[in-house]
């Protein structure tokens, strides 16, 4: 069992209501065709963007990060799902659709577990499980190994102390203090390849995430028992943006290390949000990785 106790991760009460309306804003003036659904966990309601048909290969499930939702991630939502089902849940006490219960204490096993309850109602089918960010952590924290047919990390946050670069942290700390459009622009130059520009609905949200949203501190261990469990049962690939600043220099090189029989690669001109910065080869890696044949592995096989 994890420990129930959670807290309100917004800065003022109601705070949680005025970014979910800049999220449901931002679906609305995407042309992506997906549904919203609600499902009951036991960190409360967990909102699921779902687009795309059940084909032959498996449903991709995306775990977002602390800060880029699935009202964000449209783009890359439309372009995976034309080849196949996807789900996308917002974790509780995140920013998004869910929920504004953020486990108090036992950060990974809390979202591990979340994730391990919540998988099944989305679907009894075989997944490829992609996580990006913080959303990546919580996928290795998570126990459903048995079905997984793929574990895609995408610029993962939580294997290595993060240590962000000076201009990165004074910019995050301007856009907690007044996230306008400038501010928030200049975060994400921080964060982005070189050229990249949001489109106005995403940086709408963004703005309403940094002037009402506490984000998580990151417990500074990752439970190494949920990597040996991964590694020695499931196909993983993870990939880091070349300009992603939270895995540069020795994040980016003790990767491999932390993911021992993992495929580690770096994918040039892109940063940290590579489904916001490149929907389309977003969908080319998930496409890369697919092996319709694979099978969840597990002790009984």
């Amino acid at each position: 069992m994890t420990d129930p106790r959670t807290r309100y991760p917004y800065r003022s009460p109601g705070d949680h209501a005025t970014v979910q309306a800049a999220c449901r804003r931002a679906l609305q003036a995407s042309r992506t065709r997906c549904e919203v659904r609600l499902v009951d966990t036991e960190l409360g309601a967990t909102g699921v963007l779902v687009a795309g048909q059940r084909t032959s290969l498996p449903p991709a499930v995306l775990i977002p990060g602390a800060e880029a939702t699935a009202a964000t991630m449209t783009a890359a939502i439309e372009t995976v799902g034309r080849s196949r089902q996807v789900f996308v849940p917002d974790p509780p006490g995140m920013p998004g659709l869910s929920a504004p219960r953020r486990p108090e204490r036992h950060f990974w096993s809390a979202y591990g577990h979340w994730l391990d309850t919540t998988l099944p109602l989305l679907t009894t089918d075989p997944v490829m499980l992609v996580g990006h960010g913080l959303g990546a952590g919580i996928a290795l924290a998570s126990s459903c190994e048995h079905q997984v047919t793929q574990l895609v990390l995408i610029d993962p946050v939580g294997l290595s102390p993060i240590r962000q670069p000076v201009p990165l942290r004074w910019r995050r700390s301007l856009w907690r203090v007044n996230a306008d459009e400038q501010a928030t622009g200049r975060l994400l130059q921080s964060l982005t390849a070189p050229g990249f520009r949001p489109d106005p609905a995403t940086l709408a949200v963004l703005c309403v995430i940094g002037a009402h949203y506490r984000p998580p501190r990151i417990p500074r261990r990752f439970p190494q028992e949920s990597i040996r469990r991964w590694t020695r049962r499931t196909p993983i690939t993870a990939t880091v943006g070349e300009y992603d600043p939270f895995m540069a220099g020795p994040a980016r090189r003790a990767l491999p290390a932390r993911l021992p029989e993992a495929s580690v690669r770096t994918l040039d001109g892109v940063g940290h949000f590579l489904p916001l910065e490149a929907p389309e080869r977003f969908a080319e890696l998930i496409s890369g990785v697919t092996t319709v044949e694979s099978t969840p592995r597990n002790d009984h096989s």
